[in-house]
Parts: C-alpha cells; structure tokens; sequence
C-alpha cells in the first residue's frame, strides 16, 4: 500500500545516503518542509521515518507554508 511504499522509500534513501545522513532527526540539522496537504505531511513523516528509524514518527519538526506565501507554489508566472 502506500503509506508502506513510502516507509521503504525512506529505507532505501538511508541504505543509498547511510553516509551523507546523519543519525539525528533534530531540527538543527534536518529541515524537512512539505505542501499543507494532509495526505504530503503523512507521506512525508513516513519517509523520515525509513530514514531514521530509532525517531518517533510523529518526532519530525515538518513545516508547511501556506499556499499563497509559499514560493514553490505561487500562482503567478515567472517573468
């Protein structure tokens, strides 16, 4: 299923990266950002939970900006 999906894929990004990524999901060092969408931010926990396994799922400080100041979401062209 999906949310399974996702978990190995946070596996398999710690087994790639085991030596770019640190042991620590703190939010000094891991920034983690995501849509404002429910269903992104449950993907996106259960991706950080593949890569750090030891960390409580719902551990991971996820920021989400909303819609109309979000920059990657901006409803306007690009001159």
């Amino acid at each position: 299923n999906g949310k399974e999906r996702s978990r190995n894929l946070g596996v398999y990004i710690r087994k790639k990266y085991n030596k770019f990524l640190g042991n620590s999901s703190s939010s000094e060092e891991l920034l983690a950002r995501s849509t404002n969408r429910e269903r992104a931010i449950i993907t996106l926990q259960l991706v950080l939970s593949g890569i750090y396994p030891d960390s409580k799922q719902d551990s991971f400080e996820i920021i989400y900006p909303k819609r109309i100041q979000d920059v990657l979401l901006t409803p306007y062209d690009c001159p």
